[in-house]
């Protein structure tokens, strides 16, 4: 796994779509950990990003993480985004999805 602090894969545009927040606005890519997992590649991030209106606006972060094939003949568009639940801290976000993904290669 490999680290880079801002959006070396310009991900945020990719992922901008499938926040669970509809409306999701300036969207950025930090703390991004990547890596190759098998035919894959896998990426680790936190997602930060501007919801409601006008007069409620606000920021919110979360850590999300998806894999997409390394082959680029597949559908490179089609990936499944997970977010860790935001009631838990940043650090707690990324291990949570860390160990759920170590639980499915086992």
């Amino acid at each position: 796994m490999h680290y880079a602090p801002g959006d070396r894969f310009r991900l945020a545009p990719r992922v901008a779509g499938r926040l669970p927040a509809v409306g999701a606005a300036a969207v950025s890519v930090k703390d991004l950990v990547y890596g190759i997992e098998g035919d894959r590649y896998r990426y680790l991030f936190s997602a930060e990003y501007t919801v409601g209106t006008v007069r409620s606006q606000r920021r919110l972060r979360s850590v999300c993480t998806f894999a997409e094939p390394r082959d680029r003949t597949t559908d490179p568009a089609y990936f499944d985004l997970r977010v860790a639940p935001d009631t838990m801290t940043l650090i707690e976000q990324y291990e949570h999805l860390r160990q759920q993904v170590v639980a499915e290669r086992e």
